[in-house]
């Protein structure tokens, strides 16, 4: 008896272990998954500036539904005077353009609004870049 009680505390840390490990791979690479009750996917992520540096920063959420409709929201803050308008890049391919006010912009996209949305995945790479300089501001690449 005394066995199996070892067997199971053994298989529960190992679970535990396992799901740990999952969340820090999620955390290291900027992304997180979540799920709306079974009729959405929402992925989370983290933007970061190609070099180590305090600014600029943002964060991305997206969002679809089993309706097939879909959501983008890109938020950046903290760009320098410099930049007077950033372009969006999922997977490589331009998703918008905006203009920026007080150093910070926000861009939504929305399918139901007859815009384009791109399917996206955990691994779905976001790069923010200056659409005046094409210097690269930001991404969710590690």
């Amino acid at each position: 008896m005394m066995g199996t009680t070892v067997s199971r505390w053994v298989l529960r840390g190992l679970a535990a272990t396992i799901a740990g490990v999952f969340v820090i791979m999620l955390a290291h690479t900027g992304v997180s998954a979540g799920s709306g009750g079974g009729d959405r996917i929402r992925y989370r992520f983290t933007l970061h500036p190609p070099a180590k540096v305090d600014a600029p920063k943002g964060k991305a959420k997206y969002e679809e539904r089993t309706s097939g409709r879909k959501k983008l929201n890109v938020e950046v803050e903290h760009i320098g005077d410099t930049t007077a308008t950033i372009e969006v890049f999922v997977d490589n391919v331009s998703v918008g353009t905006a203009a920026l006010s007080a150093c910070s912009v926000e861009i939504e996209l929305d399918t139901e609004d007859a815009e384009t949305v791109p399917t996206m995945t955990q691994q779905s790479l976001i790069e923010v870049f200056d659409a005046d300089t094409d210097t690269k501001l930001l991404t969710s690449a590690s």
